[in-house]
């Protein structure tokens, strides 16, 4: 080989060098990552940890476009963000991901992003799932209260037990309403220890309600009991109003209406003992109003309202009511209580705004501001329900299959259903067929949902499916909330 062919081999091999140097430069330039890896805290085996959020900078100049993402062992779950996904300079892209042991070992795992024209993003993982001698007994598993006039409140509780070798903490106890839990603080239970959760039902509307009372532990899932009770026509004089009314924000203006039921009305009101938040006031024919000072504590205010009746001689009824106040942090987000800026009156619960309407659009949970729900809505719910069954992975009927819920919208919706997730999976009358599957995103909006090549979608099929175990033949139903103008036809499955 001549001198010249041997100088240009390795210029070539020279060149190529620096292509190979400069490449790796332009993936630590372009790119940044923040946290670098991800560190779960350990975690007691069938629980899971909160999400670390990994987030991808496009710190360069030009356009880049993540591809795909790939995560592995099973044990780390994906939470959120899609692919293909395009970042403009300075823009940036989240990935969520879980850690969820299913034995008392350690973990090894990696988030992996690949984006065009870039080496492909490691991510190492790490966690530690923990065993534990801690086991919880629940006195109840079904709370049915019998039946009780409008404006009356009847009392339950349940006790929950350590029945196991090792100590464990109770650490919340929660119920919707007109269910409430009174009185109970976190308690840690030494085995054989036991601790009461008084649970109540306030007669505040006439219907049928089902709850559920859910209890938090800090090393086992929750436990749930399924809550249910009756309420009838009034027999004597009481006050409907539910126990905690709607917060309100420091600072800013409030209204909300009390209610009675029985008796001879009209009615008046009258505060009897405790205090109201500052600048709030309740008139004789039971309004709250005014503007809370905005010195006020975050705190629940508690007062006792007492109603009076136009009978002779008169009746009375009193009730404990709280007000939640709390202090704005930054920018103050308004809430159903708080006044519009730029408006002079504040917003009316929806639930208390009756026939009222607001741009156009009457209250009430139901048809004729009524928060009752129709017998009718009630009918056509359980005829649905009942037409559903279990499914085989291509959707055929099979009595040893599956059927699915999933959520699909954005981080409100999230949020929400994360929650309504953690319920159902608690309830001891879900049936084992049953799957709770969670589709909605952070920053996913209606309008990308409404285009099904949007990358959105990616996330459900690929992750979220496969980690719940069900298909998507196996969806039967979906919890749809919609924030943003929809450009588009949605899906066909989802007008179903």
């Amino acid at each position: 080989m001549s001198f010249f062919a041997v100088r240009k081999v390795f210029l070539v091999l020279l060149f190529s060098f620096f292509v190979a140097l400069n490449g790796t430069q332009l993936v630590a330039q372009t790119v940044s990552l923040q946290p670098s890896s991800g560190q779960f805290a350990d975690t007691t085996v069938a629980m899971n940890t909160g999400t670390i959020d990994f987030v991808i900078t496009n710190t360069g100049s030009s356009t880049l476009t993540i591809d795909s993402v790939t995560l592995s062992p099973s044990q780390f779950l994906f939470e959120s963000g899609w692919t293909p996904y395009t970042m403009t300079p300075g823009f940036q892209s989240h990935y969520g991901v879980r850690f969820a042991p299913d034995s008392a070992k350690s973990f090894q795992g990696a988030l992996t992003i690949n984006i065009s024209g870039l080496n492909p993003i490691v991510i190492p993982l790490s966690g530690t799932g923990l065993s534990t001698g801690a086991v919880a007994s629940v006195s109840d598993s079904v709370l049915a209260f019998p039946s009780q006039p409008l404006g009356s409140t009847s009392t339950h509780t349940v006790v929950v037990t350590n029945i196991g070798t090792t100590s464990m903490t109770v650490t919340g106890a929660q119920v919707n309403p007109p269910f409430a839990v009174s009185g109970f603080k976190s308690t840690l239970l030494s085995p054989a220890g036991s601790v009461n959760i008084p649970v109540s039902f306030s007669g505040a509307a006439q219907g049928s309600f089902k709850s559920l009372l859910l209890i938090s532990y800090d090393l086992l899932p929750p436990s749930g009991v399924s809550v249910s009770g009756a309420v009838t026509k009034a027999t004597s004089l009481g006050v409907s109003t539910f126990f905690t009314l709607p917060a309100v924000a420091a600072g800013s203006q409030y209204i909300a209406n009390l209610q009675a039921a029985g008796g001879t009305p009209p009615y008046a009101w009258t505060v009897t003992g405790g205090a109201l938040p500052a600048g709030i006031s309740l008139s004789s024919s039971g309004s709250l109003t005014g503007t809370v000072s905005s010195t006020s504590q975050s705190k629940g205010y508690v007062f006792t309202a007492q109603v009076t009746d136009s009978s002779l001689p008169a009746a009375k009824a009193k009730r404990v009511l709280t007000v939640p106040v709390t202090r704005p942090n930054g920018a103050m987000c308004n809430n159903i209580t708080t006044n519009i800026t730029g408006t002079g009156t504040p917003l009316t619960p929806l639930n208390d705004l009756g026939t009222g309407t607001y741009l156009g659009a009457e209250g009430g949970l139901y048809p004729s501001g009524s928060n009752v729900r129709p017998a009718s809505f009630e009918a056509a719910g359980v005829a649905i329900a009942q037409s559903i069954q279990p499914l085989d992975a291509n959707g055929n009927p099979d009595p040893n299959g599956k059927y699915a819920i999933i959520s699909i919208g954005e981080s409100n919706t999230a949020d929400t259903y994360g929650q309504f997730m953690i319920d159902a999976n608690a309830d001891p009358s879900k049936n084992s067929h049953r799957f709770v599957v969670r589709g909605a995103q952070p920053r996913a909006g209606a309008a990308k949902f409404a285009d099904p090549s949007n990358g959105v979608w990616n996330p459900i099929f690929q992750f979220y499916l496969p980690q719940a175990g069900v298909t998507a033949n196996q969806v039967v139903a979906a919890w749809v909330e919609s924030v943003d103008r929809i450009s588009g036809t949605q899906p066909p499955f989802l007008r179903t």
